[in-house]
């Protein structure tokens, strides 16, 4: 019977680690778009509260670019990130597996890359692998209590004795009796309700109490929206309403903001959706042969002089996004002197770019100047020697 029960126990034992090390997924590497972005995953919140393990495997989806020579890294998920919900905000992690280690340092080539990467995070350790504990502070409000003292004069009566005929005595004696009366003065209440720290998606959103609107977008797939509000006064209370079950449609989540004193205000978050789709509508790099020009992708503006000779440029434009961005140029035909070149470059999600050149052409003024100048100068020397040749021949020759 012992055997039987240990062979169970060992069965056992195989079949959850072979199911365990089967749940664990694997990055990969030369993917296609589409398959990497279907591997990876948006904004995760890990459970880690109520005896939850507090531990995930965390997906994500990469492109390389090869730009300058060296592999430049893009994340293909815009809403890509995670956070521990008891709290450990730098918590244990560790690289399961990477299908991106060898796009890596130089390269020689414009072709983009795909690959996936998987984290391993444990919500219930630190960053060093110690134990993370949830440490919970107390804050206490200290009143101040003013107490008045009334005291009450006694005055002593005195009765005449009074004789029966019974020959008894009776005596009235008055008790003095103390009063004393505590007054307790309240502290004034705050009114404060602004707010001091607004977090969505583990993103620090500025906070101007002045305004009471903000708008932020949000892709289809995400159902919910993590939200830290905390308020400018520690005795105000805040309640989110609106931020579950997401609609599909543009939607509005509420901040309500209570003070110590009851006063209330209301900030409101716009939430837009988009598909999920790449929004990068940036230039990798313009390309003019024979002109250099100096790039910088989130510049959209720039000058370039021409000789006036010149009426169009021999243009290579790469996008940021090569798989999925389109672009179209405009106006490099017929070149002249306050020309503008247009890069109109559309995103996979239409998100638009407008990258403009403007022309100088070279100024010939000067050249015309120099050689009139060079013409009244030989017209002026020549019209001296003539004089003084007519000065030196007069009376050399007689008339009959």
């Amino acid at each position: 019977m012992k055997k039987v029960s240990l062979l169970c126990l060992v069965i056992s034992m195989f079949l959850l680690t072979t199911t365990v090390n089967a749940a664990v997924p694997v990055a990969s590497n030369n993917l296609d778009a589409t398959t990497c972005i279907r591997f990876a995953e948006g904004f995760k919140t890990i459970n880690a509260l109520n005896g939850a393990r507090g531990d995930y495997y965390y997906k994500s989806c990469y492109r390389y670019d090869c730009t300058y020579g060296v592999y430049n890294r893009v994340n293909m998920t815009s809403s890509s990130g995670y956070r521990c919900n008891n709290g450990n905000g730098n918590p244990y992690v560790t690289t399961s597996s990477s299908g991106c280690k060898s796009y890596t340092g130089t390269c020689n080539t414009n072709r983009a890359y795909y690959c996936t990467t998987v984290e391993y995070i444990d919500c219930q350790k630190n960053a060093d692998g110690s134990a993370y504990a949830t440490i919970t502070t107390t804050t206490t409000s200290k009143k101040t209590t003013t107490t008045t003292r009334k005291t009450t004069t006694t005055t002593k009566t005195k009765t005449k004795r009074t004789t029966t005929k019974n020959n008894n005595t009776t005596k009235t004696t008055t008790i003095p009796t103390t009063t004393t009366t505590t007054t307790t003065t309240e502290p004034k209440k705050s009114s404060n309700c602004d707010l001091k720290r607004l977090v969505i998606f583990e993103t620090e959103i500025k906070v101007d109490n002045k305004k009471n609107n903000y708008t932020i977008k949000a892709p289809y797939d995400i159902t919910s929206l993590d939200i830290i509000a905390e308020p400018a006064d520690k005795l105000a209370t805040v309640e989110i309403t609106g931020n579950e079950n997401l609609p599909n449609e543009e939607s509005k989540v509420n901040i309500n903001i209570t003070a110590e004193d009851g006063t209330k205000k209301t900030v409101t978050i716009t939430v837009k959706r988009y598909n999920g789709e790449n929004d990068d509508c940036s230039l990798a790099n313009i390309f003019i042969e024979d002109y250099p020009l100096d790039f910088d992708k989130n510049t959209l503006n720039y000058t370039l002089k021409l000789p006036k000779s010149t009426k169009s440029l021999d243009l290579e434009v790469i996008p940021t996004d090569e798989l999925n961005a389109k672009y179209e140029i405009k106006g490099n035909e017929k070149l002249k002197d306050n020309s503008k070149i247009e890069i109109i470059v559309v995103a996979q999600d239409g998100t638009k770019c407008n990258y403009t050149i403007k022309i100088k052409k070279a100024n010939n003024t000067w050249k015309y100047i120099i050689l009139i100048i060079l013409l009244v100068a030989a017209l002026i020397t020549s019209s001296y020697f003539l004089y003084k040749y007519l000065k030196k021949s007069k009376g050399r020759y007689k008339y009959e």
